[in-house]
């Protein structure tokens, strides 16, 4: 992937070490808001840019759920984000995936899990949620304890 300064992406995969065949996947990115704050030449999320990330996608497929591959994905992509610094790190699951099992998942690794209806509260001094996006399910999120 070519490098994109806006977003700064992680995109992790997992293969299956038997078969090679893509098992599970994972993008944590800048977020929406602070990237479009910074193309309006806006200066509030400017401090901020690099300490949090977004949980955008993760994904196991089907056959390979219940192996650990998502757990692997988090611990992988929260070590990284350590690296680089990231002190909060959150996402949300949207109501057309299994959310029981998504909370009982987020929770598990260390977020906190929201309750339905409720939104992230401001991590970093700053507001997170899309104001004109349809909400979510449920909300999660970290805080990044340095290594």
């Amino acid at each position: 992937m070519k490098h994109d300064p806006l977003y700064a992406p992680l995109v992790l995969c997992y293969r299956d070490p038997g078969t090679g065949e893509l098992a599970g996947a994972a993008l944590t990115c800048r977020s929406q808001v602070a990237v479009a704050m910074t193309m309006m030449r806006r200066p509030e999320y400017a401090p901020v840019m690099d300490l949090h990330s977004e949980l955008d996608l993760m994904a196991v497929v089907p056959a390979f759920r219940g192996r650990g591959i998502g757990g692997m994905l988090i611990r992988a992509m929260e070590d990284r984000l350590r690296q680089r610094g990231v002190r909060s790190w959150f996402g949300n699951a949207t109501r057309d995936l299994e959310t029981a099992k998504l909370r009982e998942f987020y929770t598990r690794h260390g977020f906190t899990v929201l309750p339905d209806g409720q939104l992230l509260p401001d991590l970093l001094g700053r507001s997170w949620a899309l104001p004109t996006a349809e909400q979510p399910a449920f909300f999660f999120y970290k805080q990044i304890k340095r290594g």
